[in-house]
Order: C-alpha cells, then structure tokens, then sequence
C-alpha cells in the first residue's frame, strides 16, 4: 500500500480500494425506489446518530491506558 501523500499515493490507495469494495454495486442499488429513498433519509438518520458516536468514542478513549 502507498506510504506518502503525492496524488499518485492517493489515487493507488483509491484504486486499491475500488478493487476490494464493489463500490458500483452500491451506487446502483440507489438506481430504485428504494434506493432513492435511502439516499433521501440517509443524512438524517447520519445526523441522528453522530452525537451518539461521539460521546461512546469519548467514553472508550477516557478508558484507554495513559
């Protein structure tokens, strides 16, 4: 795997991972009805969930070894 951060770094890692995540097969399942759907109340459900993220992610650091 790439270790700098050239653009050809950055577009090699991308490639790599374009290779081992279909990620076409995603975006076509937006193609449907209910793939629009999705698409439309993504942000929101992102939006409900992020504060609960963060604060188990600060729970979880303030428990790691200093």
């Amino acid at each position: 795997m790439p270790g700098g951060d050239t653009a050809a770094d950055r577009r090699a890692a991308a490639e790599e991972f374009l290779a081992v995540v279909p990620v076409g097969e995603e975006v076509d399942a937006y193609a449907t009805p209910e793939g629009h759907a999705v698409r439309e109340k993504l942000p929101k459900a992102i939006d409900d969930v992020m504060p609960l993220i963060r604060e188990e992610l600060g729970r979880t650091v303030r428990r790691l070894p200093r």
